[in-house]
């Protein structure tokens, strides 16, 4: 029955108001029901635009629906279920990979309270998993054990390649984790080495997520490596490359 809900969805929508799953390559395509694509909404609350924004409008609005950047399912009696958001969604040698698929199975580790995945870049296969990890208080968790967790319960491309443990993760004031502040501790040069390596060998394989295009060959993959070296050497003076 419909006024009973179901744990896990986010229910149905409002009277008057519209709702589906679009494809990601396009945003145009409505999926069916249990496919993973970008929810999208219509109806008379939804929001006018942003004040002299037109560019970001035009991307979030789109023949009157507005595109909420949550991944999402529907199922047959058409109860939605958020599977992630579309940013935070990592591309692993063109495979989409939903961090919370792997953030599941890691804080079913007895001896992890908290785990975060973010993307890292790699020169193979564009970007893969990295864990942060807080561990249970007393619990002894050596950052091996973690992947060897994952190496059991996780197909290759959504295993984490590092695990870092944290006493701690950052948060805003209403208990939210700030992935952006875990992406942006990856150290500047293990990103600019990344990139360049990526360039040089022309083995990365750029992926797309709604709305975002990222490089599509060697030489994009080679202005952003040596940009981000140059902003190395601005910031520090020096950078010293070794094996």
């Amino acid at each position: 029955p419909i006024h009973s809900g179901k744990p896990g969805t986010i229910g149905l929508p409002f009277p008057s108001t519209e709702a589906r799953i679009v494809d990601l390559e396009t945003g145009e395509r409505a999926l069916g029901s249990g496919d993973v694509g970008e929810l999208c909404v219509r109806g008379p609350q939804v929001f006018a635009g942003y004040w002299q924004r037109p560019d970001e409008t035009a991307q979030a609005l789109r023949d009157g629906w507005l595109h909420t950047g949550d991944l999402a399912t529907m199922d047959d009696d058409g109860y939605f279920r958020i599977v992630d958001r579309i940013k935070d969604m990592l591309i692993v040698a063109g495979v989409n990979v939903f961090p919370s698929d792997v953030e599941k199975v890691l804080v079913s580790h007895p001896a992890i309270a908290e785990a975060v995945v973010v993307g890292r870049p790699d020169p193979r296969r564009g970007e893969v998993a990295k864990a942060f990890i807080v561990p249970r208080e007393g619990a002894q968790l050596p950052p091996d054990d973690v992947l060897a967790w994952c190496h059991e319960r996780l197909n290759p491309l959504k295993r984490p390649v590092e695990s870092e443990i944290r006493r701690e993760l950052p948060k805003t004031m209403v208990g939210k984790v700030l992935r952006r502040a875990l992406v942006e501790s990856v150290p500047a040069a293990v990103l600019a080495g990344a990139l360049f390596a990526a360039a040089g060998t022309g083995r990365a394989r750029p992926g797309r997520r709604s709305g975002q295009n990222f490089p599509a060959d060697a030489r994009e993959w080679r202005t952003i490596a040596v940009t981000g070296l140059l902003m190395l050497v601005g910031a520090n003076g020096l950078v010293v490359w070794g094996e």
